[in-house]
């Protein structure tokens, strides 16, 4: 089920680099959980209400607010440099490993992110977002069987998830199925019409 990068069309890169930056924020449909009427298996952090949190994970979730935003101005090492900061904290809580994997993502290392794509999954098993990140970077490798695997697993953590409905669109693409393809792709559109993969 692999196919060699160099024969990936030149948007599935841009898409993958597209739906990661969709990580950066905070009401994106497909890693956000934005039109999804699921919860996390194990409550982030940052979705909880400030006046709930202790100091530190304040802190932790002030660290995870910068990063973001650096990630939303291109710059991968002061998002980077930020995480850490977060990670550094006692709160063991999943999106620190997401947002560092973006971090990484960033600066071109593709398998720092993925184990910290893995790592937050690891934490939160439901947690759909770090599935479909995964998916990407295998995607990118030309890993088709891995990638529709984790794709398909975004999906079953959360059937309302369009990032994850796009990626299998994408895997079904490059394997030149495209009723599947299209298929895929309309129930990314169902769910966030604005996706720049389903349409």
């Amino acid at each position: 089920g692999a196919a060699p990068a160099s024969g990936l069309p030149r948007w599935i890169p841009a898409v993958g680099a597209l739906v990661l930056v969709g990580l950066l924020t905070g009401g994106a449909w497909f890693f956000m959980g934005g039109g999804s009427a699921a919860s996390p298996s194990v409550p982030r952090l940052s979705m909880r209400a400030r006046d709930s949190l202790d100091e530190e994970q304040r802190r932790y979730v002030e660290h995870i607010d910068r990063a973001r935003g650096s990630l939303r101005a291109g710059d991968a090492d002061a998002a980077l440099a930020s995480a850490e900061e977060a990670l550094r904290l006692d709160c063991r809580d999943s999106e620190g490993f997401l947002v560092r994997a973006l971090a990484y993502r960033g600066r071109d290392d593709a398998d720092t992110a993925l184990a910290d794509f893995e790592e937050a999954l690891a934490l939160d098993p439901g947690y759909a977002e770090a599935a479909a990140g995964c998916g990407w970077i295998h995607l990118e490798r030309g890993a088709l069987d891995r990638a529709l695997e984790s794709f398909d697993d975004a999906v079953r953590l959360d059937a309302d998830f369009a990032g994850g409905y796009a990626g299998q669109g994408a895997v079904h693409w490059l394997r030149e199925a495209r009723d599947r393809a299209d298929a895929a792709l309309g129930e990314a559109r169902a769910r966030d019409g604005d996706h720049a993969l389903a349409n």
